[in-house]
Order: C-alpha cells, then sequence, then structure tokens
C-alpha cells in the first residue's frame, strides 16, 4: 500500500514493478525481521503503512501520483526480501529431507514466479496449484474433504484446469443476433488462418472459447493475444486496451517443442505462466513485445494436449511469420479513470462488453469472428 496499490488485491503488481529498480532498501526491511526457533519474524516497522513511512521516509504514493525511482527501488527491496524469506525455508526444508526432490506449493506467495524460478535448482519437481490464491481454498476444502469421506478417493495430478463454465455455439449465436451484432461464422481451421492474417497485420484479437480457467492466469481460453514481434504492442494494449499501468509486462505464449530456441532453462512444468526464464539474448530483439526490462519473460508452454485451439493459433502465426509464440493476456479490462481491475470474462455478455468498450479489434467466440 506504501506504493499506492491496492492491499490483498495488488501484490503481483509489486513483482512487475521490481525489476525496474534497485534493492536500496533491503537492509532497511532486513532491520524488521529476525530469526526465532527456525521461524521469520516481522517487527513493528513492517506492520503498518504509517510505521513503513517512518522506517523507509518514503511517503505513501496517493492516486494519480506518478512512480518515481524510489517506489521501484522498494518495489525492488520488496521482491528482494520476499525472496529472502523463501529461501531460508526451503534451505531448512532441504536440510530435513535431503533426499526429495518433490516440492508442492500453494498459497499467493507461490505466484510469484520470479521467486518460482529461483527455487527451481532446489527441486527436481515442483507442482505449483495454478489457482493458488485464496480461490484455490475451494478445492483444497473439497479435496480435504474427499479424502477424510470417501474410501475410494486416491491422490492424483489435477491436469486440467479449465474448469470452469462453457457456452454452446447456440447460445453465442442467439445472444449475437439478438444483440444484431454483425458476424461470420467459419470453420476452425479458417479461423486459425484468418486469426494469423490479423495478427500480422496488427490487430489484437480476444479469444472467448471453452470453458473458463480456473485461477488468475489467462491460458488460452479467456486471452488476449497479439504479435510479439511489434514492440508498440506493450503500450497499445497496456493503454487502449487494459487500461493499466505501462510498466506491466506480457507474457509470451509459446509452443512447446520451439521452447529452448527462445528461452533459457527446462521447459518442463511450465503450462501455467507459474515461473520466469532468461530470453536468448539473440532473440530479445525478435520478440521484444514480451520481454521485460530485465531481460525475463513469463512463458507459458503450449502443446496439443494443454490447449488444442490456442497450439493452433500459435501454429497458424508460426506457418505465416515463422514465430512460434504469441503475446497472451488476460481477456479483461480495467477501469480507464481509475485503472482498478474487472475480473477476467465469464460469459458470452461480459465478452462483447469488454470487446466494445476497449481498442480491441477482433473478438472470437468459438467459431464465430466479430470484427469493429
Amino acid at each position: 500500500m506504501l506504493l499506492g496499490f491496492k492491499g490483498y488485491q495488488d501484490e503481483y503488481k509489486v513483482m512487475g514493478l521490481s525489476p525496474y529498480g534497485e534493492p536500496s532498501y533491503f537492509d532497511c526491511l532486513m532491520s524488521q525481521v529476525n530469526e526465532n526457533n527456525g521461524i521469520l519474524e516481522i517487527q513493528d516497522g513492517l506492520q503498518s503503512v504509517h510505521n513503513m513511512e517512518v522506517l523507509t521516509g518514503i511517503k505513501r504514493r496517493q492516486k494519480g501520483e506518478s512512480i518515481e525511482e524510489i517506489h521501484k527501488n522498494f518495489a525492488s527491496s520488496l521482491q528482494k526480501l520476499t525472496e529472502y524469506s523463501i529461501d531460508y525455508y526451503i534451505k531448512r526444508l532441504k536440510d530435513e529431507q535431503p533426499s526429495s526432490d518433490n516440492l508442492c506449493m500453494s498459497g499467493g506467495v507461490a505466484l510469484n514466479c520470479v521467486m518460482n524460478e529461483k527455487i527451481r535448482k532446489f527441486f527436481k519437481n515442483i507442482f505449483i496449484q495454478p489457482a493458488a490464491g485464496d480461490d484455490g481454498t475451494a478445492l483444497g476444502s473439497a479435496l480435504y474433504v474427499a479424502g477424510k469421506y470417501d474410501t475410494q478417493f486416491r491422490n492424483r495430478k489435477l491436469n486440467d484446469y479449465f474448469l470452469g463454465p462453457s457456452y454452446s455455439e447456440e447460445s453465442i449465436k442467439r445472444l449475437l443476433d439478438i444483440s444484431k451484432i454483425n458476424y461470420t461464422h467459419m470453420k476452425k481451421q479458417d479461423i486459425y488462418d484468418e486469426v494469423a492474417w490479423q495478427l500480422d497485420d496488427g490487430n489484437v484479437i480476444a479469444l472467448f472459447q471453452g470453458r473458463m480457467e480456473y485461477g488468475p492466469r489467462a491460458l488460452g481460453n479467456r486471452s488476449i493475444i497479439a504479435d510479439p514481434t511489434k514492440k508498440e504492442m506493450t503500450n497499445r494494449i497496456n493503454h487502449a486496451i487494459k487500461f493499466r499501468e505501462g510498466f506491466r509486462p506480457f507474457a509470451p505464449s509459446v509452443l512447446k517443442e520451439h521452447f529452448s530456441d527462445y528461452f533459457e532453462g527446462d521447459p518442463n512444468g511450465r503450462e501455467y505462466m507459474q515461473f520466469v526464464c532468461k530470453v536468448k539474448p539473440d532473440r530479445i530483439k525478435e520478440i521484444p513485445a514480451v520481454v521485460h526490462v530485465d531481460g525475463t519473460a513469463r512463458a507459458q508452454t503450449v502443446d496439443m494436449k494443454s490447449n488444442k485451439n490456442l497450439y493452433n493459433y500459435i501454429m497458424a502465426f508460426k506457418e505465416k511469420t515463422g514465430i512460434p509464440l504469441l503475446i497472451n493476456t488476460s481477456f479483461n479490462v480495467n477501469n480507464w479513470s481509475s485503472l482498478e481491475g474487472k475480473p477476467i470474462v465469464m460469459s458470452p455478455e461480459h465478452a462483447i462488453s469488454d470487446f466494445y468498450t476497449s481498442g480491441l479489434d477482433t473478438l472470437i467466440m468459438e467459431d464465430f469472428l466479430i470484427t469493429k
């Protein structure tokens, strides 16, 4: 909140802002952290906005005020403190279980993909619940009850996180007709080819297809996609479509078989945008719209099993341009006057509303193509 972001809502923005600064307040923050019997305890200086103002000398940023160097440095310091804290507990865990190569994580902090990438060096297999925040509590409660009362229940890895609602073509067509919206009904392959052509032409396209994603990250069913080779796309989507802060980066969705052509690290386990990775230096100029200021990207790997439609959109784009990845950001917009976020679209009505109240060029709803 010292940075002017909303508490219990905008923590992820601190992670996005942190690479723009230096952790010059880290020692100051660490002065308020004590170790007590293997537990890190936070002292009074970090317990309220007022106390943090006194501790750091930073005055709380008010709504509408610009983000200055001190704010960037404070965000960098908070990110470093988060990484320090997790590193502390991970090392303790490895001391207690030195032979284990497996780690499961949940909780909102587990969505910090910068931190998560640094944890990968400690464990061979990491599973992070894609809906790791408060929304995942419902799933955890269901699993707890099932495990306690169902004698046939067995643990298994959940590989399908498209658990939200879907809408039939008939219901979508009925809405479009009633709303007198012009559309074109197309075959799947024709849509893939049309989207590839439009993306190459500079259009920004919203996808509304299949069941909605469970969790905070859009994985292709409620997504906005664009050409990653056009650097101007970052500002255009942030300012004319999403109505959000300009420092926030965009993730690439890449064909899994081409991950290593553009990014460093192991491609496995990146289906849910939970880790950042370094972009190969010789590829940065090729895909500037998905490279953050520190040379990283929160890449999502895509194959036919994880999302057939998204895979085919990327494949069609690759066949046209030679580039096997796209910008992929969640299909939602903010209130342009307040930068307050709206949720990812769920229903056809919501999708149409966000489409016509933003700078989006095209909307794909199942097999229907709508343009302005």
